[in-house]
């Protein structure tokens, strides 16, 4: 779920309760007996595509298997929609109205259908060097934001701004929401940053949906030029046993588990003390999980035919029109920019909550 734009962080050891974190840095074997599926080789660009989504039947929490991969696949964790537009338009709402009780942050926001406009803040305003000038100044875009969940508004938007001769400016007067739009990154960050460091939320579950604790973690590994090659979402549970129960962290799971938007908001104090030892335990049993399939992400990025073929050619001297010194130089490149695509360091992983039986 790329609303969240801060990137993964490391979760350290003796993280306060009403935050849990954990060690990242114990070691174990990647023998792995889990229910789970993951994302592989992770672009953010394309990550949470808008293209129109099949529901994929799923069982015991593992999807059916791509044409071109033997490995299992499952729609994208999404908490408020699985379309992603719609995902995108209530996360984006919820966050406002998050934000107008924690910090009585009132923009005058409207929605219309899709359509969304409200003051700029000035913390939001510094963000948005990364829209393009003409657009920021036709626009007035650092006084009032005036944006569109919708690709077709969008793009009539744009095409009444380039084709009616009435109109002030080449640009769109709604600007689209992607999932990397400044406004998606600014609401989550907004949010976050009332959490400490090394913090997550504890949430009370029904106790018939968890009836014992349950850690969600997320596991990132990355390559050498610290794009992810492995992302997985996980749910850990059965901390008290010998062996825990890792599963992927599904839109079927969070249901099963109690949690969306309109899950109660209350939250019954407790003693928090015996939570505390399971978040490294939950750490480590992610760790090992992303140990056990690291090795399918390897298989994954490895180079295309094309590039597999070119590096044969330089290496037997095959390769057409040049020169040897140059050959060898191409030959090198080529294969350290091969290694630094296959996973490497060591993961980071995040507590996302902990799920506690609610009385």
């Amino acid at each position: 779920m790329s609303e969240f734009g801060t990137g993964p962080v490391p979760v350290e050891p003796e993280a306060d309760a009403s935050a849990l974190g954990g060690d990242v840095d114990e070691d174990s074997e990647a023998d792995v007996d889990g229910d789970f599926d993951f994302d592989l080789d992770l672009d953010l660009d394309d990550y949470g595509s808008d293209a129109p989504e099949e529901s994929v039947p799923s069982q015991d929490g593992l999807g059916p298997a791509t044409a071109d991969s033997d490995i299992p696949t499952v729609d994208e964790l999404r908490l408020f929609d699985r379309a992603p537009e719609r995902n995108r338009l209530l996360y984006v709402r919820t966050g406002l109205e998050e934000l107008a009780k924690l910090e009585s942050l009132h923009l005058g926001t409207a929605f219309v259908g899709t359509d969304l406009s409200f003051d700029t803040p000035e913390d939001l305003a510094d963000r948005l060097g990364v829209l393009p000038p003409g657009y920021l100044r036709d626009q007035n875009i650092a006084r009032r934001m005036k944006l569109t969940f919708s690709r077709e508004d969008a793009a009539d938007a744009l095409k009444r701004a380039r084709e009616d001769s009435n109109s002030s400016s080449l640009w769109p007067d709604a600007h689209y929401v992607g999932e990397l739009h400044p406004v998606v990154e600014w609401i989550t960050d907004k949010v976050l940053v009332h959490l400490g460091r090394r913090q997550a939320q504890v949430l009370q579950v029904d106790p018939r949906c968890a009836p014992t604790p349950v850690v969600l973690t997320q596991g990132v590994w990355s390559n050498a030029e610290g794009r992810p090659t492995l992302v997985a979402w996980l749910a850990v549970d059965r901390l008290g046993e010998p062996d825990p129960r890792v599963r992927e962290l599904t839109p079927e799971l969070l249901a099963e588990l109690g949690i969306g938007p309109d899950m109660p908001d209350h939250y019954s104090s407790g003693d928090l003390e015996d939570l505390r030892p399971l978040v490294p335990k939950a750490v480590a049993e992610t760790r090992r999980t992303l140990v056990g399939l690291r090795e399918i992400a390897d298989r994954r990025s490895t180079p295309a035919p094309r590039v597999r073929e070119a590096g044969r050619q330089l290496a037997t001297g095959t390769a057409p029109g040049l020169h040897p010194s140059t050959r060898d130089d191409a030959a090198d490149c080529l294969a350290e920019a091969a290694a630094r695509l296959r996973t490497s360091g060591d993961p980071m992983v995040r507590v996302l909550a902990v799920l506690e039986p609610g009385a």
